[in-house]
């Protein structure tokens, strides 16, 4: 990256720590012994998982260029693999404090740097209402009476009556423990509507 690009960008990091991480890892002797050791590694896998595993000769040439970056920088071993495990791109500058989202069973996780701020949050909240959509927990959408559901469940486990019976009871108005408005769904979205629901359950 040249001295303009990373000038240009390097305001958007937050605090002195961090651009003088930056500035290291720009600097011609980081450059020199990143290339000394790491010339034949390919890095995007350990960037990726954001940690070096295995004991094979790619994982020891980053130990080894990590340790040499400690030594001569004079900072931690474990701050001179961050280094070398960061992608060296402008947007990093921005994305650093960004939080992460991902699924975790039926829960999404939000993992935060600690310099992050709400900012950073609504920018990436919509990805986490995606998130819950697809997980069934919250959605955009309102939900079709949820205590149906339920109903028609009662009906097919307990009582193990057809579906085409409990339609006839909830179309004409009598569908036991039902109390909702007049029926509008047809009998195939009524279907749809309770395989939705109970699917996975």
């Amino acid at each position: 990256m040249s001295n303009a690009v990373h000038n240009k960008y390097i305001h958007n990091l937050r605090g002195n720590k961090d651009v003088f991480l930056a500035d290291i890892k720009h600097s011609t002797e980081f450059k020199e012994i990143e290339q000394r050791h790491l010339k034949n590694v390919f890095m995007g896998i350990y960037s990726l998982l954001g940690r070096v595993d295995g004991n094979d000769d790619s994982a020891r040439k980053v130990h080894d260029c990590a340790a040499e970056v400690s030594d001569t920088f004079n900072i931690k071993t474990e701050t001179a693999m961050q280094l070398l495990l960061t992608p060296e791109a402008p947007a990093l500058y921005r994305m650093k404090y960004i939080p992460r989202v991902y699924c975790e069973g039926d829960e999404v996780v939000l993992r935060l740097h600690y310099k992050t701020t709400r900012k950073d949050l609504d920018a990436i909240w919509k990805l986490v209402k995606e998130l819950q959509g697809d997980i069934g927990g919250t959605s955009g959408k309102k939900s079709i009476k949820p205590e149906l559901a339920y109903c028609i469940h009662r009906q097919r486990v307990l009582k193990n009556r057809k579906m085409s019976e409990i339609y006839a009871d909830y179309s004409h108005g009598r569908l036991e423990g039902y109390e909702g408005n007049i029926p509008t769904l047809s009998e195939n979205d009524f279907r749809k509507y309770y395989q939705k629901i109970v699917k996975g359950l």
